[in-house]
């Protein structure tokens, strides 16, 4: 047989499993015209991994499909074993071009999945997979190779090709860049350690900025470490360097194992702006993870924000450690550096900090801040809108309804502490422009008082709630007509109910069209944006709670069959529900029966873990809320509509 090498970018190939069924919407029917067929590697390849080819790489070329109209179409690159008619295939990529690159690793890794013995030659198959929206997938003939297997090799899964950190001043102390891999097997339970290597990218692995051996799966290096080294290279302040690492195994009695490379970027972070770093008795005297002031040109006067929880006392060091002499009290509002004892908290609340470091002098001013201006309740100026802290993003947000005109943000209701906006460009400076509303609208409005990159405090307005479009198999892959999650807070935090038919998959997008990424499943319970395949919607027919985290990147889904409770409501004791009656025309649950005057409330599944009440008496419902009062007996037919997402669910009751 021809030996050849095989295939695949594995950035590209496994990191990106793609499902080959049909597509997240219906386009039209038609027929296939042609299928791709496979012009290298030839049939009858043969394939032998060794230490000496397990880098090796080799294009997969195929012929383009031709679905009887114009559109993208995705190729997918399939292995099984032979005779198993695909059924189970592995996938070792995805594009959108006629050829593709995979490594022999891949195929070697992806045989061991089909249950290839390691070591031994195996047969298998490999076909091209071709999609496009609307159809049914075409296949290609299938090219039959031997394969022998050797070991598994690790395999970094993170970070993903061309990853760029951006380093800032908020982050740059406390984020990670974080190497992931699978673990190395060599098929004789040896036990590995694993030597991790960043490197300047096009150096091979000569110029090496880490080196660190680890027995675990897992790497990370703060920002600051990989930033300092940098610098010390010559790069500069916001150049963007191109990096990339590998892991290699190793284990008493086998040889090396040395992973794929994964390349990354950083962005190197060495601006005029110097620090002053607050650790103390309120967070555990730890410089690396304390609140820090800002230098904008270095000249000894430093400002910032910190929330003391506790009094006692603090210190003011130079570095985001020890390392250096650090800033102690020699006298009320006074300090010195190197000298001097604790500092003296000036109690619990959110400070304004203002040091100067050229006349040793320091002080803190109490501030809770708020909203005024022609845009804001009362729309005259007149009056601030108190806005509330949130300790964990270290910033102050409100939602209002806002009306065309402007407004500012001020502390303790005057205007000694004050932001607007002069470009504006969403950077808070103080005595700045005031702030144009353009529209009337209900509003998050969030200042986050911790510098940006440039070393502004930074503010965001956008709409009070945001929300996520649930199309899919049970309803047509329309996410203009599909359900929505809502995020009452636009905290990424989302919530809504849909009706799954059983089975079949969906996904999840940000406007109710496909203009932008969607999320995808990256794996049980867990989504990605721009990643993934259908998420796969549960197997029981029901309606279902469904939640979304866009920071954890999770969702979940909960089965839901609604009724009534309370002594209103037959046998009039709150001892039995009465089931509502689940209408899919109009996404709605209803009953008709004769009720007592008294009360009620909705609960789901017989059970208290889910109900709603309605705390304003206003036909908007809240989990948990108040017991709706009735105060006439009567037949009513009551109905509960949970189609709005979180914060949108309304009954009426006729």
């Amino acid at each position: 047989m021809k030996n050849n090498k095989l295939i695949i970018l594995l950035v590209l190939g496994l990191a990106s499993i793609w499902s080959c069924n049909k597509h997240d919407f219906d386009f039209q029917d038609t027929a296939l015209k042609t299928a791709p067929a496979v012009i290298s590697p030839e049939a009858g390849t043969s394939f032998t991994v060794t230490t000496a080819n397990i880098g090796d790489n080799q294009a997969v070329e195929w012929s383009a499909a031709d679905f009887g109209f114009s559109g993208v179409i995705t190729y997918t690159i399939q292995v099984d074993k032979a005779g198993a008619n695909f059924s189970a295939p592995q996938n070792l990529g995805t594009t959108i071009e006629t050829s593709m690159t995979v490594d022999v690793l891949a195929i070697n890794n992806a045989a061991l999945a089909l249950g290839c013995t390691r070591g031994d030659t195996g047969a298998l198959e490999m076909r091209v997979c071709a999609t496009t929206s609307g159809v049914d997938a075409a296949y290609s003939t299938t090219i039959p190779f031997d394969f022998t297997t050797f070991v598994v090799y690790p395999v970094i899964t993170g970070p993903t090709v061309d990853t760029t950190y951006m380093t800032t001043f908020a982050n740059v102390s406390s984020d990670n860049v974080t190497i992931d891999w699978t673990a190395a097997d060599y098929g004789n339970n040896e036990t590995f350690s694993y030597n991790v290597q960043i490197a300047l990218t096009g150096t091979d692995f000569t110029d090496i900025i880490t080196t660190t051996s680890v027995s675990g799966l897992t790497y990370s290096e703060v920002f600051m470490s990989i930033n300092d080294k940098l610098i010390a290279l010559g790069y500069t302040h916001e150049e963007l360097v191109a990096l990339e690492a590998r892991v290699i195994a190793s284990a008493d009695g086998v040889e090396p194992a040395t992973s794929n490379v994964s390349t990354f970027k950083f962005e190197v972070f060495d601006p005029l702006i110097s620090y002053l770093y607050a650790p103390g008795d309120y967070q555990g005297w730890d410089p690396g993870s304390a609140p820090s002031l800002i230098s904008p040109v270095s000249n000894g006067v430093y400002e910032g924000y910190i929330y003391f929880t506790s009094t006692g006392g603090m210190k003011f060091t130079t570095s985001p450690d020890w390392t250096n002499p650090d800033y102690g009290e020699t006298g009320p509002g006074t300090i010195g550096l190197g000298m001097g004892g604790n500092i003296t908290i000036p109690g619990m609340g959110y400070y304004y900090v203002v040091v100067n470091t050229n006349d040793g002098t320091w002080t803190a001013t109490p501030t809770t801040w708020g909203i005024i201006g022609s845009a804001v309740p009362p729309y005259d100026w007149s009056e601030d809108l108190d806005m509330t802290y949130d300790p964990e993003t270290n910033s102050w947000s409100v939602v209002a309804n806002l009306v065309a005109g402007e407004m500012k943000f001020r502390a303790n209701d005057r205007w000694n502490l004050d932001f607007g906006d002069d470009e504006p460009d969403g950077n808070a400076e103080y005595g700045g422009a005031n702030i144009p509303i353009t529209e009337d609208g209900e509003y998050l409005i969030t200042l986050y008082l911790t510098p940006n990159q440039e070393g502004f405090y930074y503010y965001t307005v956008g709409p009070a709630t945001s929300y996520l479009y649930v199309p899919g198999d049970h309803q047509g892959w329309d996410p203009a007509t599909a359900p929505v999650l809502a995020s009452p807070e636009s905290d990424g935090v989302y919530e809504g109910y849909v009706n799954f038919p059983g089975g079949g998959g969906f996904k999840l997008t940000v406007t109710p069209d496909w203009t932008n990424d969607d999320y995808g499943e990256t794996g049980t319970g867990m989504i990605g944006l721009g990643m993934g395949g259908n998420i796969t919607a549960p197997a029981d027919a029901g309606y279902y709670r469904v939640g979304a985290d866009t920071n954890a990147l999770t969702w979940s889904a909960t089965k839901t069959e609604w009724g009534l409770i309370g002594d209103a409501v037959p046998p009039y004791d709150w001892s039995v529900d009465q089931d509502l009656t689940y209408d899919a025309t109009t996404d709605t649950w209803s009953i008709t029966i004769a009720l007592n005057a008294g009360e009620y409330k909705f609960r789901a599944n017989d059970g208290w873990d889910i109900d709603f009440g309605d705390n304003g008496a206003d036909g908007s419902l809240e989990y948990g809320g108040s017991n709706i009062s009735l105060a006439t007996a009567g037949t009513y037919t009551i109905t509960l509509d949970l189609s709005g997402g979180l914060g949108s669910y309304t009954y009426t009751i006729e």
